[in-house]
């Protein structure tokens, strides 16, 4: 079970009769200190899809109006807690760069995070317990996983991001693993694509490729994050096959991608794998082809089937919860289709 901490004094709301109720100015004072000491880690930050405008500001009216209701969850990095806590400064965990001793490092809820920073309003907290870093990863993934309303680029983006911070802890556990063969082999009966294909209904090849195209979308993120964001709302027309090429791209030709998609610019060439673009004619690409043809029916069904799927979690519809998961897979399945056919 999960340590609920909550920041002391700032959530005291019942005064005692007789007494006399803390400044308003004293208490927010005391709630922005509190949260000066939750570390915010840009690699777990930059993990998350951000929100729009609209959605944040609907967000940040709720939090006005109800308070905060969900409790930041923290997690306590033990690696750290044996370092240097000026160090750890330097490395920017701590927002004000002071020598306090932080809470924790926020891991879900780094949007309310933003309202409380501005309004200075009180909050409560949950540390959970991991053993490492790509185990907070994982945990953060499926929690997004498990939420509704993503687009499937995001699941692209998780599944890839699962994949790999898996295969970074099995690497870790190889290198640990000390005893007999045997003991090895039985710590990994299972390759982890086909686990994880088993887990997201999907076929392991998804699994690596999508590995491949989160790798891109990271890419174009270190250089762009409007670029990430129009990529994960699926605001452009880029391919998966796009974002796996750019994975191993050159930082000038990510760059020119990434400027491109943040500037409204940016239109999908066909490559021919030696860098160079194909003529237009008869090119599975070009507008006269079954290949756009395909790829535009299979957008429009994956719009349609997120659209409902928008509805139901507003209650307006009928699709039962468990054709949910079938649905996205077969979307999927469809996609990895369209690459195989047409690249």
């Amino acid at each position: 079970m999960p340590d609920v901490t909550n920041a002391p004094d700032s959530l005291e709301q019942d005064v005692p009769d007789g007494s006399t109720r803390p400044d308003p100015s004293e208490a927010q004072q005391r709630d922005a200190d509190f949260l000066s000491q939750i570390a915010i880690d840009p690699e777990f930050k930059y993990l998350l899809p951000e929100l729009d405008e609209t959605t944040f500001a609907a967000l940040e009216a709720n939090i006005l109006e109800h308070g905060c209701r969900d409790p930041l969850v923290l997690w306590k990095d033990s690696s750290q807690e044996s370092d240097n806590q000026e160090d750890v400064n330097q490395e920017g965990f701590n927002q004000d760069g002071s020598n306090q001793e932080s809470l924790g490092i926020l891991i879900d809820g780094h949007n309310r995070f933003a309202v409380l920073s501005k309004h200075h309003l009180p909050f409560s907290t949950v540390e959970m317990e991991f053993k490492s870093r790509d185990s907070v990863v994982i945990w953060m993934i499926e929690t997004q996983m498990a939420r509704r309303n993503m687009t499937q680029m995001q699941h692209t983006h998780f599944r890839g991001l699962h994949y790999q911070a898996e295969k970074r802890i099995q690497g870790t556990r190889n290198q640990h693993v000390q005893a007999s063969e045997k003991a090895h082999s039985e710590l990994f009966q299972e390759p982890t694509a086909e686990r994880l294909a088993k887990t997201y209904k999907v076929s392991r090849e998804t699994i690596k490729r999508d590995a491949q195209a989160a790798a891109g979308i990271t890419a174009i993120g270190e250089v762009s994050s409007p670029a990430k964001v129009r990529i994960l709302a699926e605001e452009v027309d880029i391919t998966r096959k796009k974002l796996r090429e750019l994975s191993t791209a050159d930082a000038a030709r990510v760059a020119e991608v990434a400027s491109a998609i943040e500037e409204g610019t940016f239109e999908l060439r066909p490559s021919t794998g030696d860098g160079q673009t194909p003529p237009d004619e008869g090119h599975p690409g070009s507008a006269d082809s079954p290949a756009l043809t395909l790829s535009t029916a299979i957008g429009v069904i994956a719009k349609d089937v997120q659209n409902e799927l928008k509805l139901q979690a507003a209650g307006d519809s009928d699709i039962p919860a468990e054709a949910q998961a079938k649905l996205i897979a077969l979307i999927d399945r469809l996609k990895e289709l369209d690459e195989q056919l047409y690249g």
